[in-house]
């Protein structure tokens, strides 16, 4: 990866996230809203981009090395390269037909030497709180 900081490689857009057609992926589903991932080799990452849809959208941090943000989502996704397809998608309620009710999450990029790191924290019961800097404050950083 080149020498270029975090703010350059990862794109933010405030949108709602669907899964690419013809793309397998695995599920992780929990009692508020479902995670999915698709499993494939990854390439050299220099351009991320991110798509939420939700409440309360907020940036917690942004500089060179660390991007956190905080919101109740109704969506979310992530490309690792913005012309391909959806690499992470998560969307509230309990299957791709239903969307629930917005679910606290706290998104967090790391850039570490030549690697890019993508942290997600989110409660499992959408009743619950999370602090917009909780992940931040636990990673230490």
């Amino acid at each position: 990866m080149k020498n270029i900081s975090l703010e350059q490689i990862v794109k933010e857009k405030m949108l709602d996230s669907k899964a690419s057609s013809d793309v397998l992926y695995s599920d992780i589903s929990q009692q508020s809203y479902i995670l999915k991932y698709k499993l494939d080799r990854l390439n050299l990452v220099s351009d991320i981009s991110l798509s939420m849809r939700g409440n309360n959208i907020e940036r917690v941090i942004k500089n060179d090395s660390v991007i956190c943000y905080s919101l109740k989502f109704i969506s979310f996704s992530l490309k690792i390269d913005k012309d391909a397809d959806v690499d992470i998608l998560a969307q509230s309620g309990t299957n791709e037909d239903f969307r629930g009710e917005p679910v606290p999450v706290n998104l967090l990029f790391l850039k570490r030497n030549k690697s890019v790191y993508f942290v997600i924290l989110a409660v499992n019961d959408r009743h619950h709180s999370l602090t917009s800097n909780f992940l931040y404050e636990l990673m230490d950083i």
